[in-house]
């Protein structure tokens, strides 16, 4: 699901590209660091988990390349792509990861994804004042 947003945000703009790289690669990192663990938890050897960590990734960016290179085919709907794409990261966040923390955490917890959440704004602003 991750290559649509880099593709579709490349053939928008380079500096909206690299933002968008950016903020999908810091929330990667500790997302597959959980499936890696999710999975040694249910019983996979470590070799299974790293080879299908590696096809997945091969497959995200094989299917931005292809984005990439069929992309000006679809311009006129990229504004329909990115739009969607948004909304999906918007409508997880809204209905998945929030209400978890609101019932589930500690107040440290939440303090703590309170202010990596502030960061992760800042960091896109940044980019943004930089690249833009």
């Amino acid at each position: 699901m991750t290559e649509s947003p880099f593709a579709t945000s490349f053939l928008v703009s380079f500096p909206l590209g690299l933002v968008t790289t950016i903020a999908v690669f810091v929330h990667e990192i500790p997302h597959e660091l959980g499936d890696f663990g999710i999975l040694i938890h249910k019983g996979y050897a470590r070799k299974e988990v790293v080879l299908f960590n590696i096809a997945t990734g091969v497959a995200a960016i094989g299917g931005a390349v292809l984005a990439f290179y069929i992309g000006n085919v679809f311009k006129y709907i990229i504004p329909v792509f990115l739009s969607i794409t948004t909304a999906n990261f918007l409508y997880l966040s809204a209905t998945d990861l929030l209400p978890e923390i609101h019932t589930k955490a500690k107040k440290s917890l939440a303090l703590n994804e309170t202010i990596f959440f502030v960061l992760g704004i800042l960091l896109i602003w940044g980019l943004i004042q930089i690249l833009g």
